[in-house]
């Protein structure tokens, strides 16, 4: 799967940002998950890994708050105590992926891979929805519940931006990911449990069975079901926000965006690049969006082109297909 990376809160850069594919590549085999820099000299046939991560040490899955992103939170090792006992943490790793579905086919692949050595998968992790980023665009962009259409990843400006879009309003929301946390212990995400079904009747299991011969070469490994599971809320409790004031700010802190409004819209280029690049003209100002796939794109197209019409059949601004306006 192609994605964009941010580790333990911080982007991650690729070795050349002019490369034609500017991602990294997402690979789970049997054992772990790898990030592949697709854009480092030798790729596909030397690839570079930049990270890579045992199913043994997964600690929970977050489903994002849009459809192209999950979290995966990961136990590492961060010294001994005087009994010679480890003393872990959680660590967390973001997956931004460039085709929503590839998103779906992670959380479902890596839920049943969590599923320890002679596991049952009551020793999965838990799945999660990411309800503290869902709060800030509750609390900062959706002011007032006015309802989102869209919230897409995207390209603008050189970074990594997700673009939100309302009945009146355009979004431009930097997420800024070393303020993000997990949602509490409680928190599950009610939708996994629907997909759930133990033994063949599970997606992955095949999957599970295969990994289950190589997943001890990850950290912990030859300890029961039992006590990989202990290790992992251990290592999910270190996570914990429970002051509330704390969690207040630290959510608060999430976001930070421009808006401009749709009344102000003058001009849509749709640019034939082989890039779905789409510009927006406030104005002056020229807001460019690089989806991260053609997909994406059209939906923003359609829904977007769709609200203009709504607001003013009559308005001021033009569409233009040849990227000359």
């Amino acid at each position: 799967a192609k994605v964009q990376v941010a580790v333990g809160g911080r982007l991650l850069r690729m070795t050349s940002l002019k490369h034609t594919e500017c991602c990294f590549i997402c690979l789970v085999t049997n054992q772990a998950v790898h990030i592949i820099d697709a854009t480092a000299p030798g790729y596909p046939d030397k690839p570079l890994i930049v990270d890579s991560r045992y199913f043994i040490d997964m600690t929970r899955l977050v489903r994002g708050c849009t459809d192209q992103t999950l979290t995966i939170g990961w136990l590492v090792v961060k010294g001994y105590d005087a009994q010679g006992q480890r003393r872990v943490e959680e660590e967390f790793l973001t997956l931004i992926c460039h085709c929503e579905a590839d998103r779906n086919e992670l959380l479902s692949k890596l839920h049943a891979l969590s599923e320890p050595p002679d596991g049952k998968p009551k020793h999965r992790v838990p799945v999660q929805a990411d309800t503290n980023l869902s709060k800030a665009i509750e609390n900062q962009v959706s002011v007032g519940g006015v309802p989102l259409l869209l919230s897409t990843f995207v390209m603008s400006e050189g970074k990594l931006s997700m673009f939100a879009l309302s009945e009146q309003s355009l979004f431009d929301c930097t997420v800024n990911f070393e303020n993000w946390f997990p949602p509490s212990e409680d928190d599950q995400d009610a939708a996994a449990d629907e997909k759930e079904e133990p033994g063949d009747g599970n997606p992955g299991s095949a999957l599970v069975a295969s990994g289950r011969a190589n997943s001890g070469d990850g950290e912990g490994a030859g300890t029961s079901p039992e006590d990989i599971a202990k290790q992992r809320s251990i290592a999910r409790s270190c996570s914990e926000v429970t002051d509330h004031s704390k969690k207040t700010q630290k959510i608060d802190q999430l976001l930070t965006f421009s808006t401009w409004s749709l009344q102000d819209l003058t001009k849509i280029t749709f640019y034939p690049d082989k890039t779905p690049r789409v510009g927006l003209a406030f104005g002056r100002k020229v807001v460019t969006m690089l989806f991260l796939d053609d997909m994406s794109r059209e939906i923003w197209r359609k829904t977007l082109l769709a609200q203009l019409s709504k607001i003013d059949e009559d308005a001021s601004w033009t569409k233009s297909f040849e990227g000359r306006g």
